[in-house]
C-alpha cells in the first residue's frame, strides 16, 4: 500500500472550479475526478524562451508541460497544448501518462 504525495483535495480543486472561467468548469470537474492529477495554475500567460508571450492558458501544469486554452490558438515548442472542448478523458490520460513519465 503505497500514500501517493500528489493526491489532491477535493477541497484544492473547488478553489480552481471557482477561479476557472465558465468554459472550463466541466472540465475541472472531470479532472477533480482523477485524484492523482495534481492542481493547475489558472489563468497564466505561457512565454518562449525569450520571455515573449505566446498566450494564455486557462489551466496549466508547467512542470508537466501541459495546458488548457480557451480562446487563444498558438503552438509552444515543448508543450502539449488542448482546447477546453476536447474530450476531459484524453487529457486526464495525457496528464497521468506524463507524471508517469
Amino acid at each position: 500500500f503505497r500514500i501517493k504525495q500528489n493526491e489532491t483535495s477535493s477541497e484544492d480543486w473547488s478553489i480552481i472550479y471557482e477561479e476557472v472561467l465558465p468554459e472550463a468548469k466541466n472540465l475541472v470537474k472531470a479532472l477533480s475526478k482523477a485524484n492523482q492529477i495534481p492542481i493547475p495554475t489558472v489563468g497564466k500567460e505561457i512565454v518562449d524562451q525569450k520571455q515573449t508571450v505566446l498566450g494564455e492558458a486557462e489551466l496549466l501544469w508547467e512542470n508537466l508541460k501541459i495546458a488548457v486554452l480557451i480562446e487563444d490558438n498558438f503552438t509552444a515548442e515543448g508543450w502539449t497544448l488542448f482546447h477546453v472542448e476536447e474530450v476531459p478523458q484524453h487529457i486526464i490520460e495525457t496528464l497521468l501518462e506524463r507524471i508517469a513519465l
